[in-house]
């Protein structure tokens, strides 16, 4: 998926406030920090994409209560995320 495509599906989301989105394989690479603007997420899919880490904004998603990283076969780098926020 192309750049452009993925930030038209993230403004979309954040204009209609979903709390869910599913990008499940749909090739993304990188995810970009404007998905730091869906505060009202609680669950985030995106498996089975083509990510080797996170941007720092995915902490901005205070409310996320579930993410799923599936699994990626094609990964050489682990998934790394140094300022994630937790809900406790």
């Amino acid at each position: 998926m192309k750049q452009a495509e993925l930030e038209q599906i993230i403004e979309q989301a954040r204009l209609d406030r979903r709390t869910s989105l599913n990008l499940r394989n749909l090739l993304v690479t990188p995810l970009p920090e404007s998905i730091g603007n869906l505060v009202n997420l609680t669950y985030l899919d995106l498996g089975e994409n083509l990510l080797t880490s996170l941007p720092e904004s995915i902490g901005n998603l205070i409310n996320l209560t579930h993410l799923d990283l599936g699994c990626d076969p094609n990964a050489n780098a682990p998934l790394t995320n140094t300022d994630m926020q937790t809900n406790d």
